[in-house]
């Protein structure tokens, strides 16, 4: 599944080792309200079982509609760079145009950074466009 989103052997075991993680705090959960349960009433073993089939339903129901939000989330963190930019009011001191166009560092997904701006008039660069606009 995530080898074909291009990432890294580290970067799976990881989101495996999450995944892990989540079920072992699942089970926990549902092992814990059992044994309360049971505690409380010695019949209560009928309903903790009830209990942890509607549990495990729910997760089961709930399971493919949370691995595609994941696969979602990573799709556009790979694709997208994982950064939207607000657009900033722009006028170039130089030749008045109000486009610009922002440079990033190659870098694709989530360590994407800005390296600068260029003025879509001149093509003067710049660092910060705030401080370079007019307006």
């Amino acid at each position: 599944m995530l080898i074909e989103f291009g990432f890294s052997e580290r970067r799976q075991k990881v989101y495996r080792r999450g995944i892990e993680k989540l079920d072992e705090a699942t089970l926990k959960l549902v092992n814990d309200a059992i044994e309360r349960a049971f505690a409380e009433a010695p019949d209560a073993l009928e309903l903790a079982e009830d209990f942890l089939k509607a549990v495990m339903k729910d997760i089961n129901e709930r399971l493919p509609e949370m691995e595609k939000e994941v696969n979602d989330k990573l799709r556009r963190e790979r694709e997208g760079g994982g950064q939207e930019e607000e657009p900033i009011p722009f006028e170039c001191r130089m030749c008045g145009c109000a486009e610009y166009t922002t440079h990033y560092n190659g870098v694709k997904g989530p360590r994407s950074s800005i390296t600068g701006y260029e003025c879509n008039g001149c093509s003067v660069t710049f660092n910060d466009v705030a401080e370079f606009s007019n307006k």
